[in-house]
C-alpha cells in the first residue's frame, strides 16, 4: 500500500489494525466499531483499485445468551483509513445469532470484488461495493477460502463440526462454492465425518488448483488427533498423496504460495512450518514463538525476500524470514 508492505490483523480486543512490516509498526489508529471480538479479516482491492480490509465479528453467544456488536462484516479503505461499509449479517433468524466467525475476499471474472463469509451454521457471499448478497445462505460451520478453477471464481466452506446426519459434512470435509451464482460448484471435498477443517487456502500445483487444509479437532478431542496438513485436488475433490504429518497441534492456519520456484504451504499448528507441496516433505525446521499459537498465517515479500506472517493468542504479529539462509 503506498509503496509499503503490510500486514492487517483482528483481535479479540474488538479491532482492526494495519501494520507496516519494513517498520515494524502500526499505521494510524485502530479501526473499532464491531463493538465485538473480531475474529477474521482478509484482504483484497474494489473494481476502482482501492485496498480494503474486510473484517468479520461474532457478537453473540449462542450458550451464554448475550449479544455484542452486531454480528457483521465491516469494509476498510487502508489508504483513506476509513469505514467504506457496514454489512450485517443478522436477518432476524435465531440460527444467525452467532455471527460470522471466517471471511474471505474473491474477485469474479466480471471484476466485481466479493466476499464469502461463514458462521457456525451458515455461510453467505456478498458484493463489497454495494453490500448485497449473491445467492441464498449456504451450509458452512468453518473457515473460507478463495480462488480460482477453470477461471471460475470459487469459494470454499470447511466443515468444523457435525450437528446431525443431515449435514454435508458427514461426508465431505468441505464444499465449494461458485462465488458468482452461489451455487454449489462441483463435488466439495471427500473427507470422514471425524475429519474438520481448522484452516484451509486455495492454490495451484503442477498447474492443478488444490486445496491445502489443517485439521481441527476441538469439537471432537478424541478423534482426528493426527494434526495433519493435507493436500486436496479441487477437480476431483480427492486427497493428493498422504497427510503431511508433523505438527505438535491441530493446525488452525494454512497459506499458500511459491518459494525458490517451488509451490509450498506454511501452516500454524503448534509451531509453524513449510512444506514442499509437490515432495511431500517439509523444508527446513519449524518456527516456534513464545507460545506456540499460530491462530493465523500469510505469506508475502517484504525487500525483495520471502517472508511469513503469524498472528498469536499472545497478541502479537509476528514476521519470519523465508530467504537464505533459510532451510
Amino acid at each position: 500500500m503506498n509503496g509499503r508492505t503490510i500486514a492487517v490483523s483482528a483481535s479479540d480486543d474488538e479491532t482492526v489494525r494495519v501494520w507496516d512490516l519494513a517498520a515494524g509498526k502500526q499505521i494510524g489508529e485502530p479501526f473499532e466499531d464491531h463493538g465485538a471480538p473480531v475474529r477474521s479479516v482478509a484482504f483484497g482491492r474494489l473494481p476502482d483499485g482501492r485496498a480494503v480490509a474486510v473484517s468479520a465479528s461474532s457478537g453473540s453467544n449462542l450458550l451464554a445468551g448475550f449479544d455484542r456488536g452486531d454480528n457483521g462484516l465491516r469494509v476498510w479503505d487502508l489508504a483513506a483509513h476509513r469505514q467504506l461499509r457496514k454489512i450485517t449479517h443478522d436477518d432476524g433468524r435465531e440460527t444467525d445469532s452467532a455471527g460470522p466467525e471466517s471471511v474471505a475476499v474473491g474477485e469474479l471474472a466480471d471484476g466485481r470484488t466479493v466476499a464469502i463469509s461463514s458462521t457456525p451454521t451458515d455461510g453467505r457471499i456478498w458484493d463489497l461495493a454495494t453490500g448485497a448478497q449473491i445467492g441464498r445462505s449456504m451450509f458452512a460451520s468453518g473457515p473460507v477460502a478463495t480462488g480460482v478453477v477453470n477461471g471460475r471464481a470459487i469459494g470454499l466452506t470447511g466443515c468444523k463440526k457435525a450437528m446431525n446426519e443431515l449435514e454435508p459434512c458427514k461426508k465431505r470435509a468441505a464444499t465449494v462454492r461458485d462465488l458468482a451464482t452461489g451455487r454449489p460448484f462441483g463435488k466439495g471435498l471427500a473427507g470422514e465425518r471425524d475429519h474438520f477443517v481448522g484452516g484451509a487456502a486455495v492454490g495451484e500445483l503442477n498447474g492443478r488448483p488444490i486445496v491445502v487444509s489443517g485439521t481441527n479437532s476441538s469439537i471432537w478431542p478424541w478423534k482426528s488427533r493426527d494434526h495433519a496438513v493435507r493436500v486436496w485436488d479441487l477437480g476431483s475433490g480427492r486427497q493428493i498423496g498422504e497427510p503431511l504429518k508433523g505438527h505438535p497441534d491441530d493446525v488452525q492456519s494454512v497459506a499458500v504460495g511459491n518459494l525458490g520456484g517451488r509451490s509450498v504451504a506454511v501452516a500454524g499448528g503448534g509451531d509453524l512450518r513449510v512444506w514442499d507441496l509437490g515432495a511431500g516433505k517439509q523444508i527446513g525446521r519449524p518456527f516456534t514463538g513464545p507460545d506456540n499459537s499460530f491462530s493465523s498465517v500469510a505469506l508475502g515479500e517484504l525487500n525483495g525476500r520471502p517472508i511469513a506472517v503469524s498472528g498469536g493468542r499472545d497478541k502479537t504479529v509476528r514476521v519470519w524470514d523465508l530467504g537464505p539462509p533459510f532451510p
